[in-house]
């Protein structure tokens, strides 16, 4: 007997609405002469619209605004990677041409675009045909992360590299802030009190894209 498929955890849980929007279906059915019928109605109503929009949310919204699991269809559909796990890196250097390194983030990368090509590093190559041009990008990576790949993908290469394009945004310097750092440079602002709601729905989100949207 073969054992049976590995189903993601989110599809099990989505799988635990239909059939509890089901099950309520049938309870009205079931109570459908008695006054108690009216609260089953309801509770069926909504579980049936939670379904549906978190079927929405889940297997047809395509959108690159979103976060977290909300880019999943975005990514799935539009992220491709190369043999080295980065999207279109153009990797190997070239030895016959000089090299241009493009190195950043979720910029670089080209997130929300759909088609590498639509990356400025590729308006770059197009500029300027004489250049090989390599993207070194992937989303979250800091400039510490950045210069670890750099060596990582480039420094053992025998091709030429005749410029560095070093994309930076004001977050990338997170991996190098240390907890002394911070205590000298605290918020003007105090951090904002976590409410019981806040808690809920941070952990509903967790088991819903629906929730998660909200």
């Amino acid at each position: 007997m073969g054992s049976a498929p590995n189903l993601p955890g989110e599809l099990h849980l989505f799988i635990v609405y239909l059939v509890v929007t089901v099950l309520l279906g049938l309870l009205v059915y079931l109570l459908r002469r008695r006054r108690i019928a009216n609260l089953a109605l309801l509770l069926f109503t909504l579980a049936l619209c939670f379904t549906s929009l978190e079927a929405y949310y889940r297997f047809f919204y395509v959108r690159s605004d979103g976060m977290g699991r909300l880019m999943k269809n975005f990514s799935d559909r539009y992220y491709q990677y190369d043999s080295h796990g980065l999207r279109a890196s153009h990797l190997p250097l070239s030895r016959t041409k000089d090299n241009l390194i493009v190195l950043g983030d979720s910029f670089v990368f080209g997130a929300g675009l759909k088609h590498p090509a639509e990356r400025f590093c590729e308006l770059l190559a197009q500029h300027y045909p004489a250049l090989h041009v390599v993207n070194l990008g992937l989303p979250g990576w800091d400039t510490k992360t950045e210069a670890a790949q750099f060596r990582k993908y480039v420094g053992e290469n025998d091709g030429r590299v005749a410029l560095v394009i070093l994309t930076y945004f004001y977050n990338d310097i997170e991996e190098e802030v240390t907890p002394a750092d911070r205590a000298r440079d605290p918020s003007p602002d105090p951090p904002a009190k976590e409410t019981v709601l806040d808690r809920a729905l941070q952990s509903a989100s967790k088991y819903s894209r629906f929730v998660e949207m909200v």
